[in-house]
């Protein structure tokens, strides 16, 4: 049986490193905190998890870098993101239609 390493980090760490803990999910279980208490788990699941509080990724980046919707633009975060840090992250990239 594979190990499953859990890490946990707060909303304002993945926040800051957005890139980082995007590509760290593929690997590991992120359990996200927010004002101490649990706010989703992402990423890698454990043998015989069953449940998770529905919340995906993009909702992630929408609470981190909210802004108008745009209907011509419906991928939300990206322009907030490009704003913040001058430029859009492949972590933000959604896939095609």
């Amino acid at each position: 049986m594979t190990e499953i390493e859990t890490v946990t980090v707060t909303f304002e760490e993945l926040k800051a490193d957005v890139d980082r803990y995007y590509r760290l999910k593929r690997t590991k279980r992120l359990v996200i905190t927010r004002d101490g208490e649990e706010m989703t788990v992402i990423g890698r699941w454990l043998p015989g998890e069953r449940k998770r509080r529905p919340v995906h990724w993009f909702e992630l980046l929408h609470e981190m870098f909210p802004e108008p919707w745009d209907p011509d633009d419906p991928r939300p975060g990206e322009r907030a993101l490009e704003e913040v840090r001058g430029y859009r992250p492949f972590a933000t990239s959604t896939p095609p239609r």
